[in-house]
């Protein structure tokens, strides 16, 4: 037996660099197992949806602007509410009317980030968003900018603004192309959310209609906040609110 011992441990001592690389190697290879794993796993719906938004960007997102400006972004009850509903199972429009200064901009910014780099990353997930003008489309992009730099993740996304009104990429090939109503008649590319910024103004049903079917080849849905307005588009979502597929 003692002999055992010794050649165990003399080939251990002659073999240590060999034997320590292969453990190295296969906790490598277990680690992009489960980060496979996870970055596959079944995307958030509902509640818990909502709760790993709110949760992640009160530890994460820092609130760019005055008067709350670096302070953790913590989203307010009704947010965190509306989107548990926007997110539940089945649902593919959504919709929030809202006043202006309600923190709409902040809040798409959020659910965007939580995508790009954050607990609903998923692989090549893809996102629209439109806003009425370039200039309104360009604030929302930079909305997002200002929040991952005051946040310490510049580094996590790239955002650029051509072509106009620009686009933002995350993490695992994640992208969001920014839109703008009076400059796009459509939205081609599949995608797994599209958000329509001001829906009650907007006047371009088509260009909302292409959004909705861009979402059909990935079972995705459409976010629409906005202030009442008067435009028909609006209306009509208001009018299939009590279809199980619209939230309202």
């Amino acid at each position: 037996m003692g002999d055992r011992k010794a050649y165990q441990a003399a080939y251990y001592q002659r073999n240590k660099g060999r034997l320590n690389a292969r453990k190295a190697a296969a906790r490598r290879t277990t680690k992009a197992a489960n980060g496979s794993a996870k970055l596959n796993a079944p995307k958030f719906t509902g509640a818990k949806a909502a709760k790993a938004i709110s949760d992640w960007s009160a530890r994460n997102l820092v609130v760019p602007t005055p008067p709350r400006q670096g302070e953790p972004f913590r989203l307010s009850g009704w947010q965190s509410s509306w989107l548990q509903d926007a997110f539940a199972p089945g649902v593919k429009e959504a919709a929030l009317s809202i006043a202006r200064r309600n923190g709409k901009c902040f809040l798409i910014a959020v659910v965007l980030l939580a995508h790009l780099c954050g607990p609903l990353t998923k692989a090549n997930w893809r996102s629209a968003v439109v806003s009425l003008t370039g200039k309104l489309a360009s604030e929302l992009r930079e909305a997002v900018r200002q929040i991952a730099e005051a946040s310490g993740l510049a580094d996590e996304i790239e955002v650029g603004a051509s072509p106009v009104p620009g686009f933002i990429l995350g993490q695992q090939g994640t992208r969001v192309d920014i839109l703008a109503a009076d400059k796009s008649s459509g939205h081609a590319i599949g995608i797994d959310l599209g958000v329509c910024d001001e829906t009650g103004l907007l006047e371009n049903g088509q260009l909302y209609n292409s959004l909705l079917s861009a979402t059909g080849g990935r079972d995705g849905r459409v976010f629409s906040i906005s202030i009442r307005g008067d435009s028909e588009i609006f209306e009509r979502i208001r009018e299939r609110r009590e279809s199980p597929a619209v939230y309202w």
